[in-house]
């Protein structure tokens, strides 16, 4: 007897903000969609993708076919890049839910646009997939940051035990940094140290609580993104994004 199609459970979300999440339910998985991930699947290439990056997880593959390539890790997953733009968050297992993290980064993301200086950002965030038999498998899709160069990358690219010389990150995510001089590694910390103070006091603008929402900002540089940029904004030819907690 052929299985019986899933049946399909949908919800929405009305956000803080007014924006609206959308949420899919089957009998196998659990789908959140935020509003920029529900634009970006309105794309029918992105379901190729989508395809091919399954295929490769369910088989273990990590390669640099563009569906499921190694980019880092860190204490709570580890991220692949999927397509050129976009990268895949796995998470660890007794690690806290991908769900919660969301919820967390869309606060963030209102407080920075509204009261940080343009060169600090937090990338796209576009959902989250579980699946209900396992729910320590999850999966966030968010917004690919250049090479996934962080502050603490450039800070201690001296040092031995950097991810590039542990293999987490490859020489050519530096190349548009160059050689990592000691005047790029002191701007870099100069405008972290900066960044961490105006994103607490954006933080508490919104009545919120820093420490909930930036629980590890002021001792772990490798939760902030940096890309070199072509032309400065609000002064600075770096922008700094803030990655999940």
């Amino acid at each position: 007897m052929s299985e019986k199609s899933p049946t399909l459970k949908i919800r929405t979300h009305e956000k803080f903000d007014g924006s609206i999440w959308r949420q899919y339910e089957t009998s196998t998985h659990l789908f959140v969609l935020t509003s920029l991930g529900r634009q970006l699947l309105r794309h029918r290439q992105m379901y190729n993708l989508f395809a091919q990056y399954k295929e490769d997880y369910l088989k273990g593959r990590e390669g640099s076919n563009g569906y499921r390539s190694f980019l880092a890790e860190g204490a709570s997953g580890r991220v692949f890049t999927l397509g050129n733009d976009l990268v895949v968050k796995e998470s660890r297992p007794q690690k806290d839910s991908l769900f919660a993290a969301l919820n967390r980064m869309d606060r963030l993301v209102d407080a920075v646009q509204k009261n940080c200086p343009s060169w600090i950002d937090v990338p796209a965030h576009y959902g989250i997939v579980m699946e209900k038999a396992n729910t320590s498998k999850q999966f966030m899709l968010m917004k690919k940051i250049d090479h996934g160069v962080t502050v603490g990358d450039i800070i201690y690219a001296e040092d031995e035990t950097t991810r590039m010389s542990s293999g987490i990150l490859t020489a050519g995510a530096f190349e548009k940094f160059g050689s990592v001089t000691p005047e790029i590694r002191d701007e870099v910390k100069e405008r972290y140290d900066s960044l961490k103070d105006l994103i607490k006091l954006a933080i508490l603008k919104e009545r919120l609580n820093p420490e909930v929402y930036l629980p590890d900002i002021d001792y772990n540089p490798y939760n902030v993104v940096i890309e070199k940029l072509a032309t400065p904004i609000a002064g600075s030819h770096i922008k700094y994004s803030i990655i999940d907690q």
